[in-house]
């Protein structure tokens, strides 16, 4: 007789093929596989570069937002690179050339939002 009683076995948890968030203060964990919401964030994300590749800047910033709603009530991280190619203070999808200006740094790119003039910088080594 284990320590869970008669016949009672630990029940392997849906948490253990997750990875901690890097945020200290959240303690939440995030399922790698792919739930609905994951899903629907990587389809609104699809949607966006089609419709910003179409011309239709503003059906792209709602799809943005959408995704951004959904990654934070599900607690879900946005993919790098759609974090980077959406602008944090309007929400459009950066294309560059269409709708941002993509510039190489000494150690770092900076992307100019077309739309509000917004700029974001990520290092890099090069």
């Amino acid at each position: 007789m284990g320590f869970f009683g008669a016949g009672l076995e630990p029940v392997v948890s849906h948490l253990a093929d997750t990875t901690r968030v890097r945020n200290a203060f959240d303690a939440a964990r995030i399922p790698l596989g792919m739930g609905i919401p994951a899903e629907r964030i990587d389809r609104l994300q699809d949607l966006a570069r089609e419709a910003t590749a179409e011309g239709d800047i503003d059906r792209a910033r709602e799809y943005v937002r959408l995704a951004r709603r959904i990654g934070e009530r599900h607690r879900i991280s946005l993919q790098r690179r759609f974090r980077r190619f959406s602008c944090d203070d309007c929400d459009a999808y950066l294309r560059p050339g269409a709708t941002a200006r993509v510039r190489l740094r000494s150690g770092h790119v900076a992307i100019r939002c077309l739309a509000c003039g917004a700029t974001a910088r990520y290092p890099y080594e090069g």
